[in-house]
């Protein structure tokens, strides 16, 4: 299920033609870490992108993305989430960062995302982010989410909570699109 998620989720990439999506880096996972940071972001892009494939090394905790290193209550969250047999949807306000719900541990069960912040560079409005991905109880959802704050985004953590450690299969790249 996560492969077939990536497959849909990079044909759809391809659509932006060539050279339209740029990889910055790359952080993959060793066990050892809880939480990534991806700093030094460039200021030349239209958006960036967040892909992902993990598993977690510990009982499944809830993934969060920050912004600028604010943890502050300043996130709000719109999620749809596919069950297999229901849909459940909701809207959340004062979260301490982008929600994207657990990934899965001690299974070879991948999940996997993709994650959208769109206009990253804009100082005149607040960042929104949208995302697709798979969660540990392999439930499909889209999310939107808003970062309440008007800075251009100069880094990005992924963090777990309550604390877990990413494996070495886990692999997370951040790309700009032009």
């Amino acid at each position: 299920m996560s492969f077939m998620l990536l497959g849909i989720l990079n044909s759809q990439a391809a659509g932006g033609g060539a050279g339209a999506y740029d990889l910055l880096e790359t952080v993959e996972g060793n066990g050892t870490f809880s939480s990534l940071t991806f700093s030094s972001i460039p200021n030349g892009y239209k958006h960036l992108q967040i892909r992902y494939v993990g598993i977690q090394s510990s009982s499944s905790s809830t993934l969060f993305v920050r912004f600028n290193s604010d943890s502050g209550g300043n996130y709000t969250l719109h999620r749809l989430v596919g069950t297999g047999s229901s849909v459940v949807s909701g809207g959340f306000t004062g979260f301490t960062g982008i929600n994207l719900g657990g990934i899965a541990s001690f299974t070879t069960t991948f999940n996997a995302g993709i994650i959208d912040i769109l206009d990253y560079s804009n100082s005149n409005k607040n960042t929104t982010t949208r995302a697709l991905n798979q969660d540990s109880n392999v439930h499909i959802s889209l999310r939107s989410s808003l970062w309440n704050n008007t800075e251009a985004v100069t880094s990005i953590t992924v963090a777990n909570s309550p604390s877990s450690n990413f494996t070495s299969a886990s692999r997370w790249s951040l790309y700009g699109i032009k």
